[in-house]
């Protein structure tokens, strides 16, 4: 994907090349870690990291943060496992822990890390405290909103529209090989473009969710079709609709309204499996990051291969939680999305009318 770098705000270039310049001067002296000052981005075994969108989404403030304070960036997990199993640094930001700093983290004894957003800006401004850490879930409350205005510039309001974040995700995240080659198998496979797809979530399993509370397979079919009608109403009528879900029901729904109804839906159910191409299951539901159990990181691809899908669409239609909000934002237009869920409930979106169908 070409990147529109120059889009980018000067204090993020700025920022992005004194990191670089930063980690060749350290790798090159004899400074020691605890001379530096460092800023993390941290989900460790007993930390509260919350899912996939929990821990990724607070991006933007860990970036505005380390630009303000001069701190270098980096993101350390260890659950269930490292993020370098999923995704690497990108062109713009090295974020990987370096290998020394890791060892002098360790014979310093862990510390628990922020986890509110006024602890960790005060925690950035202390000068006398070399490294900080942190893991920011509250970052969408309006009282995280008013503290980032202390921030100044550095959280422009364009941060949240049109392209901005999505060239600032691909450009400091991009897939693993293994993960790079499932994600072009499907997108392949699904005939969907980048840039030429609206993306839609339904999670139908979150806290509060109707169908969570009830199991009714006619909840979930209803919120699943509203789903795509308001990523139709949003996106128009010209583009495919990739519907990302926890539920296979919803998925199905998806599948067989698409077939009643000849507008082209599609989801990981209609690829093909093929040997050595992890898949997401077609008899479970979709794994959760805050509570999958396995040996093989390879099994919680379908987790960041939705999530990169999303951020491939143009327009978006979301619901509850986290990870289709991060998906939209992450999108080619952050400002096109539609929500099909308000306050865990369907919000109506207009029934799209016979002649709108094109085969």
């Amino acid at each position: 994907l070409a990147l529109q770098r120059s889009a980018l705000p000067k204090w993020m270039k700025e920022y992005f090349q004194w990191h670089r310049q930063r980690l060749d001067e350290i790798k090159q002296s004899n400074w020691t870690w605890t001379d530096q000052r460092v800023l993390i981005s941290r989900c460790l075994t007993n930390d509260r990291c919350g899912g996939t969108a929990d821990r990724l989404r607070a991006l933007p403030y860990f970036l505005a943060l380390a630009a303000k304070t001069h701190r270098l960036l980096f993101y350390r997990w260890s659950r269930p496992y490292q993020l370098e199993e999923f995704l690497l640094p990108g062109p713009l930001l090295n974020w990987t822990v370096p290998a020394d700093l890791e060892v002098t983290i360790r014979s310093q004894g862990e510390r628990g890390p922020h986890i509110r957003m006024d602890n960790l800006m005060e925690a950035t401004h202390n000068e006398t405290d070399w490294l900080v850490e942190g893991m920011i879930q509250e970052v969408f409350s309006p009282a995280v909103e008013s503290q980032m205005v202390e921030l100044g510039e550095e959280m422009e309001k364009h941060m949240f529209e049109g392209r901005l974040h999505h060239d600032v995700f691909w450009g400091i995240f991009v897939p693993v090989p293994g993960l790079q080659h499932v994600l072009e198998y499907v997108m392949e496979n699904l005939n969907l473009v980048p840039n030429e797809f609206i993306s839609a979530h339904y999670r139908a399993f979150y806290p509060g969710e109707a169908f969570r509370e009830t199991r009714s397979t006619e909840i979930l079919r209803n919120t699943s079709i509203n789903a795509l009608h308001c990523a139709m109403a949003v996106g128009g009528k010209h583009y495919p609709i990739y519907l990302a879900a926890d539920v296979i029901g919803a998925l199905q729904a998806a599948r067989n309204y698409s077939k009643q109804s000849g507008y082209r839906v599609v989801s990981h159910i209609d690829v093909p499996r093929a040997k050595g191409i992890p898949l997401p299951s077609l008899d479970r539901n979709a794994p959760h990051l805050n509570f999958a159990v396995t040996s093989d990181p390879t099994q919680l691809y379908p987790v960041f291969l939705d999530l990169l899908i999303l951020s491939l669409g143009r327009c978006a239609s979301i619901g509850s939680g986290g990870f289709g909000r991060l998906g939209a934002k992450n999108s080619f237009n952050a400002s096109c999305y539609n929500l099909h869920t308000e306050h865990k409930r369907p919000r109506p979106c207009p029934t799209p009318q016979d002649d709108w169908v094109e085969q």
